[in-house]
């Protein structure tokens, strides 16, 4: 199974093991070929066993969630399989959320007082 467009990748550092990296990479989601679903792909590298893995969803976006929460899952899993702790170093805290590998604190505190703005194609 190939991982196709490469559309977001997230590095994670290994707190026990200095200079161990732990990449994630997210695919563009694409319709199933004679479905309606559509399957987002991704690789997990630095832990575990490097395989390209496929979520599918009803659309574009849910297989993105599912994607998300499944990869957090599968971090958390391996983390404890192979006694590593996982860092991500964008958020202050180093904590990764295992329902879609977001820094929640760090997020939190960037909302707060922001609303959001939706923007649609014309």
């Amino acid at each position: 199974m190939e991982l196709g467009e490469v559309i977001a990748v997230r590095k994670l550092s290994c707190i026990d093991i200095p200079h161990r990296e732990v990449l994630v990479k997210m695919g563009q989601p694409r319709q199933t070929p004679g479905d309606v679903e559509f399957c987002c792909r991704y690789q997990i590298l630095g832990i575990g066993s490097a395989n390209v893995h496929g979520i599918c969803g009803v659309d574009a976006f849910q297989a993105l969630q599912l994607t998300m929460e499944f990869i957090g899952l599968e971090l958390e899993r391996l983390s404890k399989l192979e006694g590593v702790r996982l860092h991500w170093d964008a958020d202050a805290s180093g904590h990764w959320d295992s329902r879609g590998l977001i820094g929640r604190r760090d997020c939190e505190s960037k909302m707060s007082g922001h609303s959001l703005t939706l923007l649609s194609a014309v």
